[in-house]
């Protein structure tokens, strides 16, 4: 099995949200990837409630359904990403205090 299709069935947050690049336009890469995924995602659900829609006979239904199911998922998915993106540089952010970084005071040291 391929190792990315691996690390992706096993987990998917960290193999999806990768760390940035120090180069600006992998950052315009990765947004531009991000858009066009939200996009697909939504159209591959219009058109599969489309498709539905047409054989069943129940128009519109199956189209909004899905629709709304896919910008629904798109955003959950989104949600997940970010969330575990800022947690991993909060980690590192603590990390690095606890490394090397002074102790900041606090109130109750300033008294």
């Amino acid at each position: 099995m391929h190792p990315f299709t691996n690390s992706l069935l096993t987990d998917p947050v960290t193999a999806i949200s990768r760390p940035p690049s120090k180069r600006p336009a992998a950052e315009l890469n990765r947004g531009f990837s991000n858009g066009m995924e939200f996009a697909g995602v939504v159209l591959v659900f219009f058109f599969a409630g489309f498709g539905l829609d047409k054989w069943l006979d129940t128009a519109p239904w199956c189209t909004l359904g899905l629709t709304l199911f896919g910008v629904f998922g798109s955003f959950v998915r989104a949600w997940y990403v970010y969330a575990a993106e800022m947690d991993r540089h909060e980690a590192k952010r603590q990390q690095s205090r606890t490394v090397g970084a002074p102790a900041q005071r606090t109130e109750d040291s300033v008294a």
